[in-house]
């Protein structure tokens, strides 16, 4: 009797990631680099290496100048390396677990990362930056609608500008002398400098509400903390 030397199961398995890897990746995530041939096509499976189509399970990395057409609404991680731009698309783009930013990221549309994020240099064009687990700001952020954090936050940077509203559900801690310019801008946590003789400063240019729901400098003290007349 002839045996069948491939199982039923295993073969069926194999028939399914490839029409995974047809439409839209795999069912379990699979690494994908961006490897841009010219016309910035998502779809176009010879700008990924592997060669194919990434989908919402799987893990991103762009190189370069990344995709400007077809782009998805959502991924599972995503990583800009040093250099990169990616411009987010009006329709929005969710990153299910972290988002790792050594580029620059224009948001053209809404940016929801629901784990952690390292942010290098950020602009917009009046949309939201949401982050869902724990933050650090390696660049500045400017031309972003609102900065939504949920997590901790690291600002090492100098500035952060929204047209709106600034929410820091966790504590803040200051690895830079930074200016927060936005609407009402909330710090639910404690503030604290990075290191005692660093003694950050922290200028606040909020048109509307600046509170604090936690001790400032209680940690390691600020140098200064100061907030302009406009809001209250």
């Amino acid at each position: 009797m002839t045996r069948n030397a491939f199982p039923a199961s295993l073969m069926i398995r194999v028939a399914t990631l490839a029409v995974l890897s047809l439409f839209g990746g795999t069912a379990w995530g699979a690494p994908y680099s961006w490897a841009d041939t010219g016309d910035g096509d998502w779809n176009n499976v010879a700008n990924w290496t592997p060669m194919g189509t990434p989908g919402v399970s799987d893990d991103i990395t762009i190189n370069g100048v990344g995709p400007t057409t077809n782009i998805i609404a959502a991924v599972n991680s995503l990583s800009l390396a040093v250099g990169a731009t990616f411009t987010i698309p009006a329709a929005g783009v969710t990153v299910t677990t972290t988002l790792s930013n050594a580029g620059a990221l224009t948001l053209n549309g809404n940016l929801t990362v629901n784990g952690d994020a390292t942010l290098a240099t950020i602009s917009g064009s009046n949309f939201d930056l949401i982050i869902g687990g724990n933050v650090i700001f390696n660049g500045p952020v400017t031309g972003v609608s609102v900065i939504s954090i949920t997590g901790t936050t690291d600002i090492n940077t100098a500035t952060l500008t929204t047209s709106g509203a600034q929410t820091y559900n966790d504590a803040v801690t200051l690895g830079a002398n930074t200016v927060l310019s936005g609407t009402a801008i909330g710090f639910a946590g404690t503030v604290n400098a990075d290191l005692a003789a660093n003694n950050r400063t922290l200028t606040v240019n909020g048109s509307g509400a600046t509170t604090f729901g936690g001790a400032v400098g209680a940690t390691q003290s600020l140098l200064s903390l100061t907030t302009d007349a406009a809001g209250t």
